[in-house]
C-alpha cells in the first residue's frame, strides 16, 4: 500500500485508514486492490480476496488474471463487471 500510505502521511490522516482495503478501478482494463490478506479464489470469471476477518471482496468479470501480486496488493487485468464488498459471517 505504498502509494496510499504516502498520501495518508502527507495529509496527516488517521492511521486506521491504512488497514482498510482500497480499490483503483478501470472497468475495461482491470483494477488494483490494496490491503488484502489472502487470495480465496482466482479464476478468469471470479476473484475473491479476504481483507479482514470480517470482510472480503469478490470481483466478477471476463478474462480476469493476476498481473502482479505482493504482500498486500494485487493488480488484476481483464474486464470487470461487478465488485462486491461482503461481510463474512462467523
Amino acid at each position: 500500500m505504498a502509494f496510499f500510505d504516502e498520501i495518508i502521511t502527507a495529509l496527516d490522516i488517521d492511521s486506521r485508514t491504512k488497514t482498510r482495503p482500497f480499490i483503483y478501478l478501470s472497468p475495461a482494463d482491470g483494477l488494483v486492490v490494496e490491503g488484502f490478506k489472502k487470495i480465496i479464489s482466482l479464476s478468469q470469471v471470479k476473484i475473491e480476496l479476504l481483507c479482514t476477518d470480517k470482510t472480503k471482496i469478490m470481483i466478477l468479470g471476463k478474462n480476469l488474471s493476476a498481473k502482479e501480486i505482493s504482500t498486500s496488493e494485487i493488480s488484476l487485468l481483464g474486464e470487470v463487471d461487478e465488485v462486491h464488498f461482503i461481510r463474512v459471517k462467523k
